[in-house]
């Protein structure tokens, strides 16, 4: 057990979500795209896609947040894995998405000025998997588009994301 925890394997000899996270981290600042996906390959594989997004992906970005706050790494590097992470994050939510459109209708988004789109990514991709018909928005969404979406679509939710009081 002590040596397969040295290795980064849990108790039931896979690999643990920090030694994932880590590996994952390493490979996109190393811009290996090929050995990130084999990463995140070997998480899927292992793990729920709730458990990889919320203990590997979360985490990685939070981070490579904090790596570049306290100027470890640049904002090219952090862009760079952000960007990585997001585009696995669209392809996760395509691939859940039900193509008849049907389940209960979702609209989500990003409320106006704010770019951090990632937490509703992942909340989309969840409810996808779950059967509802997620239509992701995008961020920095104006409020009369939005508006406007509700007033044609009526869905059963909206949500709407934002990580500032503004």
């Amino acid at each position: 057990l002590q040596l397969r925890l040295q290795r980064g394997e849990s108790s039931h000899g896979a690999r643990s979500f920090a030694a994932l996270q880590a590996e994952l981290e390493q490979a996109l600042l190393g811009l290996d795209a090929t050995r990130a996906d084999a990463v995140l390959g070997e998480a899927f594989a292992l793990f729920s896609v709730e458990d990889v997004c919320l203990q590997v992906i979360e985490p990685l970005l939070v981070a490579v947040g904090d790596r570049w706050h306290a100027g470890e790494i640049s904002v090219a590097e952090e862009h760079y894995v952000s960007s990585f992470m997001r585009s696995k994050l669209y392809a996760l939510l395509g691939a859940y998405q039900a193509p008849d459109g049907r389940g209960k209708l979702v609209l989500a988004a990003c409320a106006p000025a704010e770019w951090h789109e990632v937490g509703i990514l992942l909340v989309s991709i969840f409810l996808a998997r779950r059967g509802y018909a997620v239509r992701y928005l995008g961020p920095n969404l104006p409020v009369e588009g939005l508006a406007d979406m509700v007033a044609q679509h009526h869905p059963a939710v909206v949500l709407v994301s934002a990580q500032s009081r503004e």
